[in-house]
């Protein structure tokens, strides 16, 4: 990866009214995200959607929206999922390093809370599932030149967590 490290914000979700922080997620919704971006990072669509659940939302922050949308079926489902696999190029190349994901709740290695940083995602997050006992894991990976930044929407299936939406900011940096 390359020299530079940028860290970027997840405040606007994780601070709750008079600032105080939210609480941190459970491991399983954590394992849930790892799994997935996993999967992405394997390009294989199959352990992506044995890893999502419908209705699955995916939005990005960018102004081309190739594969956003909510899957309400699993065919749907699959056919976004493709699709990132084919679009996400460079997210996919560097989760070959996928010991550098900075997750909320799972920082580390001397990695600044994802908390301490400011957000671009607020406007999006509002969009991923709410359904009850749904919980919300957000991350950041920084490469050379370029940083991504997600909210990731989990939901217990009875055996865990399943992904059940991504918001997607990227960046490039200087």
């Amino acid at each position: 990866m390359g020299s530079q490290v940028v860290a970027l914000a997840l405040a606007l979700f994780f601070a709750a009214p008079g600032g105080a922080a939210l609480p941190r997620p459970d491991p399983a919704a954590i394992a849930a995200v790892k799994t997935w971006l996993a999967a992405l990072g394997a390009k294989n669509p199959a352990k992506l959607r044995a890893a999502s659940v419908v209705p699955f939302t995916y939005v990005t922050h960018g102004q081309r929206k190739r594969c956003d949308g909510v899957a309400a079926d699993d065919k749907a489902l699959g056919k976004i999922l493709k699709c990132m696999v084919r679009a996400e190029k460079l997210l996919i190349g560097e989760l070959r390093h996928l010991d550098e994901v900075v997750l909320q709740g799972a920082e580390g290695g001397g990695a600044q809370p994802i908390d301490s940083y400011p957000s671009y995602l607020g406007d999006l997050v509002g969009t991923l599932d709410a359904t009850e006992g749904h919980a919300t894991v957000s991350g950041y990976i920084n490469g050379d030149g370029e940083t991504f930044e997600f909210v990731f929407a989990v939901r217990p299936d009875g055996k865990g967590f399943k992904v059940s939406g991504l918001a997607l900011h990227w960046e490039m940096v200087e």
